[in-house]
C-alpha cells in the first residue's frame, strides 16, 4: 500500500502559490522539506466552482 498524503490548500491565485514555492525553493525550506518524501510531489491545480 503506497502512503500518501493529500494537501488541499487554497490560494487567492496560481502565481501567488508558485511564488511561494519559489520563496521557499530559493531559501533551501523546499531541500528540507523534500528530505522528507520519497518522490517529488505531483501539484494540480484546480478551479472553484460553486454549484
Amino acid at each position: 500500500m503506497p502512503k500518501q498524503i493529500l494537501l488541499d490548500e487554497e490560494w487567492l491565485t496560481v502565481e501567488s502559490h508558485q511564488n511561494y514555492l519559489s520563496f521557499i525553493q530559493d531559501n533551501g525550506v523546499l531541500d528540507k522539506l523534500s528530505a522528507f518524501l520519497c518522490v517529488l510531489p505531483v501539484i494540480k491545480y484546480f478551479d472553484k466552482v460553486e454549484i
